[in-house]
């Protein structure tokens, strides 16, 4: 290949990056080990290569009026390696984004570690990751817990104090990782100071606070963990979990 096309194929690449079906496609194979969908070289094995464009022409087809700037017609060879390798692209950068908000620095996004968190994190955690890995939208409780900072409204925001969602634009009401309906802002990733926890359920109806180096609780819900995270609170029931 000489070095005009694999500028143009970089660009197409690019181009399939930015389609919020990659990011979805992404999102469903963060959790799945980077060897089982590539070689060594990078090069997507030939079973991931059909089923991520079977995958993208099956939600081209349930909305066909977005084309997505696709760089070749569908069905082509290039094509369906250009969508794979877009795919292992965003979902390299969802597992740094996680890595960058759950694990110690130094640790490798295709990290055992990295997968764990992967695992327990809140449905929706993980999509909104995807769709923006660079920043995420924070409750107050999550704000507070990740950053030191006192969560206060925007300066200059026109709702009432106790809302739902961002102070000046319309979005969401929903905080992306823990998933409550609360207040937010959006904070870049290199503002979080104290790495977030997932919750997880073991024991049957008890939960935990997952945190890399070790799990709290225990905790009679879910909702009851991440409470606890939100407030700093000391650990109950149980102490330290072995």
């Amino acid at each position: 290949m000489n070095e005009p096309e694999s500028q143009g194929r970089q660009e197409a690449r690019g181009r399939l990056k930015g389609s919020p079906v990659i990011r979805s496609l992404a999102a469903r194979v963060a959790v799945v080990p980077l060897a089982e969908l590539a070689g060594a070289d990078g090069t997507p094995r030939p079973w991931f290569t059909a089923g991520a464009s079977d995958a993208f022409a099956a939600a081209r087809a349930r909305n066909p009026g977005d084309h997505l700037g696709e760089p070749s017609p569908a069905g082509a060879p290039e094509y369906n390696g250009l969508v794979a390798e877009a795919v292992l692209a965003c979902r390299a950068e969802i597992r740094a984004a996680v890595a960058s908000l759950t694990v110690p620095p130094g640790i490798s996004p295709e990290s055992a570690e990295v997968t764990g968190v992967l695992i327990w994190m809140e449905p929706g955690a993980l999509e909104a990751v995807a769709g923006s890995p660079q920043a995420i939208l924070l409750c107050d409780g999550c704000y507070q817990a990740a950053t030191g900072l006192i969560a206060e409204c925007a300066d200059g925001c026109p709702r009432d104090l106790y809302h739902a969602g961002l102070c000046l634009r319309d979005g969401p009401d929903d905080c992306q990782w823990c998933g409550q309906a609360d207040r937010l802002r959006e904070v870049p990733r290199s503002r979080i100071t104290r790495l977030l926890p997932v919750v997880g359920e073991e024991d049957g109806s008890l939960w935990w606070l997952r945190f890399t180096d070790g799990a709290q609780g225990r905790y009679r819900s879910r909702q009851e963990a991440w409470d606890a995270w939100h407030a700093g609170a000391p650990v109950v029931e149980g102490g330290d979990r072995p």
